[in-house]
């Protein structure tokens, strides 16, 4: 993304490589893994290959989406799918901090929405090397446009002259961001995380208009959705 620049030293001690074009930032992370010993961001302006969950692929538009893939490297912890609930909640809560006018959600299991459309997508990953986990957390956001493709259903920060979108803001969520990501070795070796996050994540759930007719009640230790009507796997989304 062009719009902004990037300040890799305000970002430390996240080692930032930025491309101006890279078939997939989660790819290059995953083949790559045995360069990133310590916290790696990577970015790219575009993307000939980006990927979404499942056999989704992310298109965007060159200059106008931010397109990363953060590496944290997480010693001897053991994966676990339902850590996406906290990573999707750390991008929701750090958005609503920087940009507390704007609508915010989540619609479960990887997406952030201004109002009824997506402005954001995470695909989360794990991988190993030596013996050490590797959380690999792809983060696609819509800032200076929505591509074309998803016009119908999707949206962007700067939709409506959002007048708080700027230089400063922008560096200032990514800090942020980057700050609450490199404690999550600390909080995910807490077994009682997911506790800690279920009520704040439920409310964002429920912020979202998509979920306004069948509200979650509560979430259990499985990762299931209790909903007023029925109940819905996180993991299976």
């Amino acid at each position: 993304m062009n719009k902004f620049s990037l300040s890799p030293s305000s970002l430390s001690p996240w080692d930032v490589h930025s491309f101006p074009s890279i078939d997939s930032t989660n790819s290059y992370a995953k083949e790559n893994l045995s360069e990133f010993q310590t916290a790696t961001l990577i970015t790219a302006d575009h993307q000939t290959a980006g990927r979404g969950r499942g056999s989704n692929i992310w298109e965007d538009t060159k200059g106008d989406l931010f397109l990363s893939t953060w590496v944290l490297p997480l010693g001897t912890l053991r994966a676990d799918p339902r850590w996406t609930m906290a990573i999707g909640y750390m991008v929701y809560k750090n958005l609503k901090e920087i940009w507390p006018r704007l609508p915010f959600s989540i619609k479960a299991p990887n997406d952030i929405f201004i109002e009824d459309r997506k402005v954001a997508g995470l695909l989360i990953e794990t991988s190993s090397f030596k013996g050490s986990l590797y959380l690999i957390i792809g983060l696609g956001m819509n800032v200076f446009a929505c591509p074309s493709a998803y016009s119908a259903t999707g949206t962007y920060l700067a939709a409506g002259g959002h007048e708080n979108l700027n230089q400063k803001s922008w560096q200032s969520f990514l800090e942020h961001l980057g700050a609450a990501f490199l404690g999550l070795d600390k909080f995910f070796a807490n077994p009682q995380w997911l506790s800690v996050i279920k009520p704040p994540l439920i409310q964002a759930l429920n912020s979202n208009p998509l979920q306004k007719n069948n509200l979650v009640r509560n979430i259990s230790d499985e990762g299931s959705l209790e909903l007023h009507q029925g109940y819905l796997n996180w993991l299976e989304l």
